[in-house]
């Protein structure tokens, strides 16, 4: 979609006209869901991240000023990509063990209280 057909559709939009969100939706979601497929490997993951930044969009296209599309260009998400996805692996395939967990239900880790205690606070207390 070119710019100039963006901006008329973000026009109809701000005014309501409910054909152009389907359009919207329409043009975009399928694209944006192959993308996040490739990249999540769950398409249940991928429909809801994909769906809720459409929402967001919709919801902050008051501030598009129309000097650019609305979204960017694929071959910049795909360097941007190239970049978190090797660190998204890392930290698929890599825990950490000295990461302090706490069970469900607690107040947190042990060392939150040290560290609060060390400097001299305290955790209020509901």
């Amino acid at each position: 979609m070119d710019n100039g057909t963006e901006r008329e559709l973000v026009r109809r939009m701000l005014g309501g006209d409910e054909g152009a969100f389907d359009e919207f939706f329409a043009d975009y979601f399928p694209r944006l869901f192959r993308f996040a497929v490739l990249r999540l490997r769950d398409p249940d993951a991928a429909e809801d991240l994909v769906q809720n930044s459409l929402i967001a969009a919709v919801r902050h296209l008051g501030s598009w000023r129309g000097e650019a599309t609305l979204f960017t260009r694929s071959d910049e998400v795909e360097t941007a990509w190239a970049v978190v996805d090797p660190i998204i692996d890392y930290w698929a395939n890599k825990r950490p063990d000295h990461f302090p967990n706490y069970a469900a239900g607690t107040w947190g880790p042990s060392v939150a209280d040290e560290f609060i205690a060390r400097e001299g606070a305290a955790w209020r207390q509901p």
